[in-house]
């Protein structure tokens, strides 16, 4: 699944979001144009002051972390 994620498109990954119930962020995600890519292969790897203005809930955050896990499997 890593492999089909990382060529997501901005849309895809907003849908994404939707599935897995973070989608106040997508507009976020939207207009900061997270790909696949970067989601996939840079979020992790971000500042955790710059992931908290991208989702500033913790709990959002944990869940958006786990998510990308399991996508990564």
């Amino acid at each position: 699944m890593r492999d089909a994620a990382s060529n997501w498109t901005v849309e895809e990954v907003a849908k994404w979001l939707c599935d897995i119930s973070l989608q106040p962020y997508v507009e976020v995600f939207r207009r900061n144009n997270i790909d696949g890519g970067i989601l996939i292969d840079e979020i992790d790897g971000l500042d955790d002051e710059i992931v908290q203005q991208l989702i500033p809930s913790i709990g959002h955050q944990l869940k958006l972390r786990k998510a990308l896990r399991l996508l990564r499997k």
